[in-house]
């Protein structure tokens, strides 16, 4: 993954998440994905609190849809099943919004996996990034 594409995504990331008018916003720690295709981004998704996620990946019924699951609904039509790379981005609520460890929870990677995900490129802290290969 090019690094260039890693800053990208980190900084849409962070032009969303100062939208404080953005339906998800609810003023906490928020997850961003982006699915990569051919060293391009073809979606970003984020965490919703008003969407369940698929039960039959291992979620509990109480769970809300995670950035994952929205990113790859949005880029499903684009991708005609090639296998894709995702990027993850948790971002806290306060200023300068630094980043995270966002590594995918298992429902997630069990999901991701059999979706024709590649690699999970995910934050840990400060912009720096580790990976998993699915």
């Amino acid at each position: 993954m090019k690094r260039s594409l890693l800053r990208q995504c980190m900084r849409t990331a962070r032009l969303a998440h100062v939208n404080k008018n953005h339906p998800c916003w609810d003023g906490t720690a928020r997850h961003y994905s982006f699915i990569v295709h051919n060293h391009h981004i073809l979606s970003m998704g984020m965490n919703r609190t008003f969407m369940p996620p698929p039960k039959h990946y291992g979620y509990p019924v109480y769970a809300n849809i995670h950035a994952e699951i929205d990113a790859w609904r949005k880029a499903r039509g684009l991708l005609c099943g090639e296998p894709f790379e995702i990027i993850n981005i948790k971002l806290t609520k306060c200023k300068p919004y630094e980043s995270r460890i966002s590594k995918p929870c298992s429902p997630c990677g069990i999901f991701l996996q059999a979706q024709g995900c590649l690699r999970v490129y995910y934050s840990i802290e400060r912009d720096i990034f580790e990976h998993i290969k699915l």
